[in-house]
């Protein structure tokens, strides 16, 4: 199993932010499943907007059980890997003022104040197993 991540990051306080610019933070993470055992079924999640109580429960379980990273790349174009065009999607989805620059890269326009966000609860949130209740 393979997942290409795309990222940047918003943070709490005002001040320069480098993930912003340009947005090329992007990691090819391949993974291999360990276990015949598939794992207990979690409780899903399926509403961002909606915060579940047990989210904030620290884990009492391996969330990573089971499975064991094998490959973890940091994509550089300067190395010669190709970010996703999905990644360039998302990213322009966010921030609409980007352009692409010689690089192919999405940097903001001129006079850009990088924006600023609470600290919030996360999503995905840390729900456990249907049964660990």
């Amino acid at each position: 199993m393979a997942a290409t991540v795309c990222s940047y990051e918003i943070f709490s306080e005002p001040h320069a932010n480098i993930t912003l610019n340009p947005l090329n933070a992007a990691f090819r993470v391949e993974l291999e499943r360990t276990a015949d055992d598939p794992g207990q079924p979690g409780v899903p999640d399926t509403d961002p907007a909606q915060q579940d109580p047990r989210a904030h429960r620290v884990p009492t379980w391996n969330v990573f059980e089971g499975w064991k990273i094998t490959k973890l790349h940091y994509l550089r174009r300067l190395d010669g890997d190709v970010i996703p065009q999905g990644c360039t999607d998302w990213w322009q989805q966010q921030f609409p003022t980007f352009a692409a620059n010689a690089s192919g890269n999405l940097v903001p326009p001129p006079g850009f104040e990088p924006p600023t966000m609470p600290v919030a609860v996360q999503y995905p949130e840390w729900i456990g197993p249907a049964n660990s209740e």
